[in-house]
């Protein structure tokens, strides 16, 4: 059950959040040694892309499965499997250095099996939360949660690049390690993480999500929206890591000049509170495809990843508050016994394009160069978000849904559940 007593005071939350927060560290100081380790193993581009689209790819494909289990089983298991599973594939990759490796087919596996077990944990962990903290300390969790990844995005590269500096198999020895520190923490959590009762017969097809989600129109454009811009990003981090190894600069440099875009993301969070609270949601949309359709003309004409690293991160400033505006609306309309197949289904929505884009930008990378790969992702980011903008003019675009009205207790009929029944606010 969740308690009611000052968020901070909420020791199982504060377990939930420092295990994610290790985790969402070791997976930061990977995300640069990945790429870094391919190219010093004589890969080129279009390889070390390859690593990341086969990791997102495997995730889409065990999505849909992984929100019917996350809507079947006990969450706190599932967590804990897919982080043991996860840490024992990361580990091979050291390991493998005993004898010899790793070579490049074994980090595909590993970033497979990495994929997979990352897309049981993502939905079981987001449906989790609902159950750690109370329905009015929701906005509160979401935004600290916001602040967790940002800064690991900020300090995450930066370390990652600099471990790989001193020992290319540190950043997965580090990686490992973040997983089996999210599974103690999840261990200690004493709030029980049962799949939710429906009201009435559940629905187990594993396409209902997809269906409630295809259904509400503002809610599916807005992520696909999304999802052409995290393609943007994720490319754009590609292309400054990869532009900035031609030109000579170290693993070191790269790392540190990637911590602009998660000084961004942090102070965005800071923002986030006031630009939901002044900013009309049409507006704060717009302007995040603006910004970062800004950022990429900048750097189709800079190379030093400082730069680019500041250019992203100041377009970046807009998107916590966005997030946090979608995240809630979708969170409190999601019907209780869809919650997993419905944050796999947003996720869907918001990543299927971002899959092929590390892979993509490889290929542009060699066949047009960084200019021209530049060019193609102005194009992306301005054409979604002009495809975006009737969206963005719909009545009541991103407003809060309004609460159901509270069953009062004399018309609950004996024998019912002990569970007591809550506004649609508390189904979260």
């Amino acid at each position: 059950m969740t308690r009611s007593g000052p968020l901070r005071d909420n020791a199982d939350f504060r377990r939930y959040w420092l295990g994610q927060l290790a985790s969402d560290l070791g997976s930061q100081l990977s995300l640069v040694a990945y790429p870094l380790l391919v190219l010093t193993l004589g890969g080129t581009p279009a390889q070390a892309g390859g690593i990341a689209t086969a990791s997102l790819l495997v995730r889409l494909a065990c999505r849909l499965p992984a929100g019917v289990l996350v809507d079947r089983a006990d969450r706190r298991r599932v967590m804990l499997a897919a982080d043991l599973v996860r840490a024992g594939a990361v580990a091979t990759i050291p390991a493998a250095a005993l004898v010899g490796g790793p070579a490049y087919p074994h980090l595909i596996v590993v970033a497979v099996v990495e994929g997979a077990a990352t897309s049981v944990f993502w939905p079981a962990a987001a449906i989790s939360v609902r159950r750690l903290v109370p329905p009015q300390q929701l906005t509160d969790a979401m935004a600290r949660s916001q602040a967790r990844a940002a800064t690991v995005f900020l300090i995450g590269p930066a370390l990652g690049g600099w471990l790989f500096t001193v020992n290319r198999l540190a950043p997965f020895v580090g990686d490992a390690v973040s997983y089996l520190v999210s599974a103690l923490q999840i261990a200690k959590i004493r709030t029980p993480l049962p799949p939710e009762n429906a009201r009435s017969r559940p629905d187990m097809r594993v396409l209902a999500g997809i269906s409630w989600l295809l259904r509400q129109r503002v809610l599916r454009n807005v992520y696909l929206y999304a999802g052409a811009l995290n393609m943007a990003t994720g490319a754009a981090v590609l292309a400054t890591i990869v532009v900035a190894q031609r030109h000579g600069a170290s693993g070191t440099v790269i790392g540190f000049a990637l911590t602009t875009i998660g000084a961004g993301g942090v102070a965005g969070t800071l923002i986030a509170p006031l630009l939901v609270r002044r900013v009309p949601p049409p507006a704060l949309f717009f302007a995040v495809g603006a910004a970062l359709t800004g950022a990429m003309a900048v750097l189709a004409v800079v190379s030093s990843p400082w730069t680019a690293g500041a250019v992203l991160g100041a377009a970046l400033l807009l998107s916590p508050a966005a997030g946090i505006l979608v995240g809630k609306v979708m969170l409190l309309d999601a019907p209780k016994e869809l919650q997993g197949r419905v944050a796999v289904a947003s996720d869907l929505l918001m990543s299927g394009l971002a899959a092929a884009g590390p892979l993509i930008t490889g290929i542009l990378l060699d066949g047009v160069g960084a200019r021209g790969t530049w060019f193609v992702l102005i194009a992306l980011v301005g054409g979604a978000t002009v495809a975006a903008l009737p969206t963005f003019r719909t009545p009541g675009f991103l407003a809060d849904p309004a609460p159901e009205p509270v069953t009062p207790p004399a018309a609950v009929p004996a024998g019912s559940s002990t569970y007591p029944r809550k506004e649609r606010h508390a189904d979260v």
